[in-house]
């Protein structure tokens, strides 16, 4: 824990505990990552070069703006990985074409009008040549 974490953060009767709440652990995730500033945090990175998780990387603690674009930038293929000439601002674009689209979606809904989720994780899956956005968590009805 203190390894994910840093020390700093932990309480003492967390630290000889070795535990903590889970209200407490996702109040600190959140407020480690971009999640409190974005609302929003990268949990992981797939890509051609890499794979990265929150834990085994520098994820965890991405919270500066600039941190989390330089993150997503390094999702898009290179321009020498594209195919067909594309070029990596199609891809970023069609992302961001989608999200919209999502965004749209979340707002008419009358679901999402009522409620709040929490802790819902978003799919982004970029295989060669094409992009897609997807909730992952399926045991959420939208």
């Amino acid at each position: 824990m203190e390894e994910r974490l840093g020390s700093r953060v932990l309480t003492d009767a967390e630290r000889a505990s070795r535990s903590m709440t889970k209200a407490r652990w996702m109040a600190l995730r959140d407020s480690l990552s971009s999640t409190s500033a974005l609302g929003f945090r990268i949990d992981a990175l797939l890509t051609p070069r890499a794979h990265l998780t929150a834990f085994d990387s520098r994820l965890f603690h991405t919270r500066a703006r600039a941190d989390v674009i330089a993150a997503l930038r390094s999702f898009f293929p290179r321009r020498g990985e594209c195919e067909g000439g594309s070029h990596p601002r199609q891809a970023a674009a069609a992302l961001l074409a989608r999200v919209r689209e999502l965004r749209g979606a979340l707002t008419r809904s009358a679901v999402f009008s009522r409620h709040e989720l929490i802790g819902t994780t978003l799919l982004l899956a970029h295989p060669r040549p094409s992009l897609s956005l997807t909730r992952a968590d399926r045991d959420h009805p939208p």
